[in-house]
């Protein structure tokens, strides 16, 4: 294998051609004359990165031993930001020439996860001399250490978004936020059957519903369909149905924003129902105007910016949901309440949650059918406190669920689902000073023995600590303000 070793850089939404030249072990040109592929990978036994692959072509005027890598901008934009692996191999001999890394970094104007800029961390660090690698690191070691920032606060994000979260009401009356909320958006509550789905094939064995998903528990997760699962005599078949149509390349959007710019010209929007993958307010919005690249949404964008989404049309009722789930054939079946059917397919209560669906009565989604505020109340103090009172009609204690929750083994009846807003429209500097801290902490622990917990010498010692635990006392004392404690 030839010791070429490279580092590429990728920004989401934007197409990039690499030229890389292939060298032996004693850095000595390779002749290139066959066909060569590229793929990209988290590393290790991860599975390869989703979508069309990176090209490699021969470039003759750059060199016998030079490939043109290409990288799609929709590509970049279905992969998290970070480092993934390289590798390029003949492709008939399928002999690797060549490893190396990309990484992934957001598009200008997308909704960042840190906490500071990175022009603000440099002049933080001005009397912190950085090497030439360190600078490079610096993007990921921010992220790191904005992270490390967040955990240390209780989970606190800091920036300002929106949320739609689930919570059981406490025996008070009381649910207590996972950030301190700006407002709340809508409070509801009173779960009820909306969807029922069933399998009743007599060839069927075993059938379970499931929701299918994008994204993970640390970036967020996104709810894109239903997934059917049947077992005919030990064979799995697997349907998905999507709850909308994807769309072609990608789409800018901005908080509070009407405006959407898509990254390839549209037709036929006007009137259709946009949902933007990610979006974790699980927002649908109507197309009001528009044509080509340029479109208005009828109402403001309530997710993250994201400057490189993907996007569909198109989003479904239960009713139309379970027309298609049985049309998808092989025993399935569903039916939508003759109240609820014509609800959004967002508005399903735990789609996380396998049910199972073989005949019986089959696998049941329910949907948060009261509004409620009206009685609801939010402590000032900033703590994420709210008070929502009994959330079931029967009798039963003045205070939190019915006794009927106590009767049954779900507790859906004592649920609501809190949309609201919280963080801050600009981070606190204090903030933005400790991440340069941790930031700092963070490549000087890099440099060390990893083996090393402390050590001695005559006046000197040294203990390792944690990142953020090695912040000057009077940083943890001012962040120690922002600190959530959800006891």
């Amino acid at each position: 294998m030839a010791q070429s070793q490279f580092t590429h850089k990728g920004i989401q939404g934007f197409n990039v051609i690499w030229t890389t030249f292939i060298v032996d072990g004693n850095a000595n040109p390779v002749t290139l004359y066959s066909s060569y592929t590229c793929e990209v990978w988290s590393g290790g036994q991860q599975i390869i990165a989703p979508g069309v692959q990176p090209t490699a072509t021969l470039n003759a005027t750059a060199g016998i031993n030079a490939l043109d890598i290409s990288y799609t901008g929709a590509f970049l934009s279905g992969l998290i930001v970070g480092y993934y692996d390289i590798v390029i191999y003949d492709s008939i001999a399928t002999v690797a020439v060549a490893f190396g890394y990309l990484s992934v970094i957001p598009a200008p104007g997308t909704t960042s996860v840190d906490l500071a800029t990175i022009p603000f961390v440099r002049a933080a660090l001005a009397d912190y001399t950085l090497s030439p690698t360190q600078i490079e690191f610096l993007p990921n070691t921010i992220t790191a250490a904005s992270r490390a920032v967040k955990e240390w606060c209780g989970q606190r994000d800091f920036i300002q978004q929106n949320y739609s979260e689930e919570y059981q009401v406490n025996l008070d009356g009381t649910v207590m936020l996972n950030q301190p909320a700006n407002w709340i958006t809508r409070i509801q509550g009173s779960p009820s059957t909306a969807i029922t789905i069933q399998n009743v094939s007599l060839n069927v064995q075993e059938a379970y519903v499931n929701g299918a998903f994008t994204g993970d528990f640390s970036g967020g997760s996104y709810i894109t369909g239903i997934t059917l699962n049947s077992i005919s005599y030990g064979a799995l078949t697997v349907s998905t149905i999507p709850f909308y149509t994807p769309g072609s390349g990608t789409v800018a959007v901005s908080y509070n924003s009407t405006a959407v710019v898509f990254s390839t010209s549209q037709t036929g929007l006007i009137g259709s129902y946009l949902a933007i993958v990610g979006d974790l307010t699980n927002g649908r919005y109507l197309v009001a105007s528009g044509s080509g690249t340029a479109w208005v949404l009828g109402s403001p964008y309530n997710g993250a910016t994201n400057a490189a989404a993907s996007w569909g049309t198109g989003v479904m009722t239960l009713n139309q949901l379970a027309t298609q789930i049985t049309a998808a054939g092989n025993g399935w079946t569903a039916y939508g309440d003759t109240t609820y059917g014509n609800w959004s397919v967002t508005e399903i209560i735990n789609p996380q949650l396998p049910g199972p669906a073989l005949q019986g009565a089959g696998a049941t989604y329910d949907v948060y059918t009261d509004e409620l505020g009206n009685d609801a109340k939010l402590d000032p103090n900033g703590t994420g406190l709210l008070w929502v009172g009994r959330q079931y009609k029967g009798t039963g204690p003045k205070w939190g669920p019915d006794w009927m929750e106590f009767d049954s083994p779900y507790l859906n009846a004592g649920r609501v689902r809190v949309t609201y807003n919280a963080g801050f429209a600009t981070i606190p500097v204090i903030v933005q000073k400790c991440v340069a801290n941790v930031a700092k902490n963070i490549l000087a622990v890099l440099a060390l023995d990893p083996t090393l917990k402390s050590e001695t010498a005559e006046k000197y010692a040294y203990e390792a600590r944690e990142v953020v635990e090695l912040l000057p006392l009077q940083d943890r004392q001012a962040l120690a303000f922002y600190r959530l404690h959800h006891a």
